[in-house]
């Protein structure tokens, strides 16, 4: 039987992959280009976007009707996470131009890496603490009626 957060964990490996290769663009000996860093923020933004959605829309409005209290405090604590992250994200992301990261790469290079080490804690926090209660919250469930 497919997991109920199988999804979810794929997409946290894509998230997890695509801020490696923004970090890859951050480390010497290669001299910062812009244009390829603004690009990779859009391909996280674009994933990270997709995530949140599957997740708001689909997996948390569930679990916030679960009959297990426990169940519904965890998840209103995470659906409120996700929307931070989501939202620092996207607000990172369009505060850096490709000319403003040309203008001041030492400022960006430190907020990215930042973002990029919050980006795997939220992911790793999300699928330890969690997932496994989410599975099998899931399998609790009487089905949705068709």
């Amino acid at each position: 039987m497919l997991r109920a957060t199988a999804t979810s964990r794929t997409q946290h490996v894509v998230l997890r992959r695509l801020a490696d290769e923004l970090v890859a663009l951050l480390d010497p000996p290669s001299p910062l280009d812009e244009r390829a860093v603004h690009e990779a923020l859009g391909r996280i933004g674009s994933a990270l976007k997709l995530h949140a959605e599957l997740e708001v829309d689909g997996m948390y409005p569930r679990l916030l009707e679960h009959p297990d209290a426990e169940i519904r405090a965890l998840a209103e604590k995470m659906i409120h996470r996700i929307k931070d992250v989501y939202d620092g994200f996207a607000t990172f992301q369009g505060a850096w131009t490709p000319e403003r990261v040309r203008s001041n790469p030492e400022t960006f290079v430190k907020q990215a890496r930042f973002v990029v080490a919050a980006l795997h804690e939220s992911t790793t926090y999300e699928e330890e603490g969690l997932y496994a209660r989410v599975d099998a919250a899931f399998e609790a469930l009487p089905p949705e009626p068709e």
